[in-house]
């Protein structure tokens, strides 16, 4: 199987079209997942993302003091946009495989 691969931000850009137009999520989505995306970029400064790089990422946001709820959002943001990449072949593989989203209390 071959993959086109595209750069991260084309890539932030596709999915957040798939977003609207596939799933046609509100604006108030769109504009928080591409705040997310945007930060998770931002974090990348240009390094092609590993798995260390999202856990970074996601260390990063606690210790912003961030709420779980938010840090649970970022990270949803960040693993569909991987898995959008891989399931449209523009990307072979899924930095997030490995990645635990927080628990949210009982």
């Amino acid at each position: 199987m071959s993959y086109q691969k595209v750069s991260l931000e084309a890539g932030v850009d596709e999915y957040l079209v798939s977003l609207r137009v596939e799933r046609g999520l509100s604006r108030n989505t769109l504009a928080a997942y591409q705040r997310d995306l945007s930060q998770y970029l931002d974090y990348l400064d240009g390094r092609e993302p590993g798995p260390d790089d999202v856990a970074g990422f996601v260390t990063e946001m606690r210790g912003r003091q961030l709420a779980d709820s938010t840090i649970a959002r970022k990270i949803a943001s960040v693993r569909g946009l991987h898995r959008f990449l891989v399931v449209e072949e523009l990307r072979e593989e899924d930095p997030t495989r490995l990645i635990d989203s927080p628990r949210r209390p009982d």
